[in-house]
């Protein structure tokens, strides 16, 4: 597939193991950006992979400070498939009900991609997140 995992098993030389899912390429350090913006009932975001190599096991968070927060204070996921250098993924939180002066911050990374957040003020209206 595309995926940047192998299909067919790799004999391992001198032992009688095999790998049944070798890497296509070297495993090596990438880049991910997120955007991310507001939207009624939750938020959602854009997860690409701007870097050269394959981004492995991509993981998702955000944390809402302030306000009063009645659901959806919190969320996070994991990317089901390796991400593709120049690809992108989309993904969004879990339902929001609240009202109030809020922070949304959003944070992504992966086994080979550091850690990259971004934070946003603005207002909560009740179904509403406004940033």
């Amino acid at each position: 597939g595309s995926d940047g995992v192998g299909d067919t098993p790799y004999n391992i030389a001198a032992h009688d193991n095999k790998d049944k899912y070798p890497l296509m390429e070297p495993y090596g350090m990438t880049t991910l950006s997120l955007e991310f913006k507001g939207g009624l009932f939750k938020w959602s975001g854009i997860i690409k992979n701007i870097g050269n190599n394959t981004a492995f096991n991509v993981q998702w968070t955000n944390e809402i400070d302030g306000g009063i927060i009645l659901i959806g204070r919190d969320s996070s996921g994991i990317i089901p498939k390796p991400l593709l250098p120049g690809k992108e993924t989309q993904v969004s939180s879990n339902f929001i009900l609240g009202f109030g002066k809020i922070t949304i911050t959003i944070a992504v990374w992966a086994d080979n991609a550091p850690y990259v957040s971004k934070s946003t003020p603005g207002p909560l209206f009740v179904f509403f997140i406004k940033i």
